[in-house]
């Protein structure tokens, strides 16, 4: 079985998007929850995942940084 690491995300109208983070309450107080009222979503990702994207101010919190 493949190993993986619990993380939430954002979603957009079943769209989901960055930032990635271990802890919930990263997500909480962003704009997009408490203006945009985005979802947040509990999500398992294989710990081989590698984000090849360019890394910005709200990647801190990234497990697969």
């Amino acid at each position: 079985m493949a190993k993986t690491i619990k993380c939430f995300c954002l979603s957009n109208k079943g769209k989901m998007h960055c930032p990635l983070t271990t802890d919930r309450k990263d997500l909480e107080r962003t704009f997009n929850v408490q203006v945009r009222g985005e979802e947040i979503i509990e999500v398992e990702i294989d710990k081989s995942f590698v984000c090849k994207d360019e890394r910005k101010d709200y990647c801190k919190n990234c497990p697969f940084k």
